[in-house]
């Protein structure tokens, strides 16, 4: 009798663990996303608080900046632009040509740095999707060539490897990411 007791407590127990282990798990996974505004201050922060890069989106420009020491400069006269092997970035007047220079934008080149969770090599569709997740909204339909997706002012374009003389590629992955913030910068302007 007081084996069959001893053996009913460790059940209870060990569903009691279940239960909690359970329950920690999706309070831990499904927490609420961040809303974010789309303003400066938002747009900054939903880049950087998700986002794994050398620098700060939207941080001011500042000539002696350790890892942009390590860069090589662009000549540009209109903006300050960097790159190295993993990844491209530019500052430029922000929100206007006479405003200072902020970073506006920045390209991946490889798998070193993240945006939003989304790098260089990651599957296309999951990488859409995870966008998507931020509230960028863009082409109702991904295109296997690529697709533009917006949060306020910023734009976010995704290409594939897909090359249309080689036939559809079975698993599309990420081949560029640009991410740039809307300005009326004239270097900035689409035309």
């Amino acid at each position: 009798m007081k084996k069959k007791k001893i053996l009913i407590g460790i059940c209870i127990a060990i569903i009691v663990i279940a239960i909690i282990a359970v329950t920690a798990y999706f309070i831990l996974n499904n927490k609420p996303k961040k809303n974010y505004s789309k303003d400066d201050e938002g747009y900054a922060d939903l880049i950087n608080e998700n986002s794994d890069l050398p620098v700060e989106y939207l941080s001011k420009y500042d000539y002696y900046n350790p890892f942009l020491k390590n860069c090589e400069r662009i000549g540009n006269f209109m903006s300050a632009d960097y790159r190295d092997d993993n990844i491209f970035i530019s500052y430029y007047g922000y929100p206007n040509d006479e405003s200072d220079y902020y970073l506006g934008e920045i390209k991946l080149f490889t798998d070193k740095y993240n945006i939003l969770g989304v790098t260089i090599g990651d599957d296309y569709y999951k990488a859409v999707s995870k966008i998507k997740q931020y509230g960028f909204t863009g082409d109702e339909e991904v295109s296997e060539y690529g697709i533009t997706l917006e949060f306020g002012k910023l734009t976010i374009r995704i290409e594939s490897n897909y090359y249309p003389r080689k036939g559809i590629v079975d698993n599309l992955v990420v081949s560029k990411f640009d991410l740039k913030i809307d300005s009326e910068y004239l270097g900035n302007r689409l035309y």
